[in-house]
């Protein structure tokens, strides 16, 4: 089962990559808190330093569209909750790595 979320959200990931859609300027973030901030705010963001989540859930309620920007998002134990409809779209030349699962 762990095997298979894992799968699932790289799977999500890639096909993600390649729906890029353009924005007015977007948030730039550089830690895991302003990361939080922006996405729940939804919109733009885009990251500007490799960044390592610590927490268990990042929860997304509006659509966002995420610039790796060539930058490393880890998820530590973390997983993107995205709800009530909305989408997320990763583009950027990056990566996301997921240590672990919860």
């Amino acid at each position: 089962m762990k095997i298979m979320k894992k799968i699932s959200l790289f799977i999500f990931t890639l096909i993600s990559m390649f729906a890029f859609t353009f924005g007015v300027s977007a948030l730039d973030v550089n830690d895991e808190a302003s990361l939080r901030e922006a996405l729940s705010k939804g919109g733009d963001v885009k990251l500007t330093e490799n960044i390592t989540t610590s927490t268990k859930r990042i929860i997304i309620d509006k659509d966002v569209n995420l610039d790796l920007n060539g930058k490393t998002l880890t998820l530590d134990k973390s997983v993107f909750g995205v709800l009530g409809g909305a989408k997320l779209t990763v583009n950027g030349n990056g990566k996301i790595i997921i240590k672990k699962t919860i």
